[in-house]
């Protein structure tokens, strides 16, 4: 059994042209994916989350929780997704109990407990690159994330 960030990382040494992300933010290929899902490990190395350490995310964007998802164990750090249709005061009681002080929301402002958050809007911001050059056949496609 693979994880989905080994295979995200195959798929871009075997098929880096092949949509990989389609979104309302643009298309992305497996390479402009794994390329950006490094980008983001970094980010959070570079926001002081420490590998072993939970990351909380709050979020209606299944673009930003799909992008966590891959980046948080490729920095080696647990992702703890919360429901954002929880009150803030269950978020923050979730988080406080698993150990989270950071976190992406897509309310910060909800959330004041936190030793940092960090807006979900960072995270997807549009990649400015070309369209695949492949783009997604019906037949091949291996995940779907509906919001």
């Amino acid at each position: 059994m693979t994880s989905p960030e080994a295979w995200l990382r195959r798929r871009a040494a075997t098929s880096p042209d092949d949509a990989a992300l389609i979104a309302e933010g643009g298309a992305s290929n497996f390479l402009q994916l794994d390329r950006r899902i490094d980008s983001l490990a970094q980010v959070l190395r570079d926001h002081g989350v420490r590998s072993g350490q939970p990351l909380g995310c709050v979020t209606r964007h299944a673009e930003s929780l799909a992008l966590l998802s891959l980046a948080a164990p490729r920095a080696g750090i647990p992702l703890l997704p919360a429901n954002p249709k929880l009150d803030p005061s269950q978020v923050d009681a979730l988080f406080a109990n698993a150990g989270v002080d950071v976190a992406f929301c897509d309310e910060p402002d909800n959330h004041p407990n936190l030793r940092l958050r960090i807006s979900t809007a960072r995270i997807a911001a549009p990649v400015q690159s070309a369209a695949p050059a492949r783009s997604a056949d019906a037949a091949a496609v291996q995940m779907i994330i509906a919001t």
